[in-house]
């Protein structure tokens, strides 16, 4: 079946991440993240809160930081 891609959702799950390492005992700020990909603690916020997305390279880098695959970072949602 296929699928109208016009009607995909890509949720981010950022904050979540950053949650569960927290409660890992691995607390990472949003200023430290964006120290360490070097772009502004605004940016990341934004990327939290859904209102825009990294550039790929950057969304790559945020995975290793984070120790996690990009799948985790974002997951698809289809709108009936």
């Amino acid at each position: 079946m296929k699928r109208d891609l016009n009607k995909m959702k890509l949720i981010p799950r950022i904050k979540w991440v950053l949650l569960e390492r927290e409660e890992e005992g691995n607390k990472m700020t949003q200023d430290q993240i964006a120290k360490s990909l070097d772009v502004k603690p605004q940016s990341v916020s934004s990327w939290v809160q859904g209102k825009t997305f990294p550039k790929v390279e950057t969304l790559f880098k945020l995975a290793v930081l984070l120790n996690c695959k990009v799948d985790n970072l974002y997951k698809i949602e289809w709108e009936e």
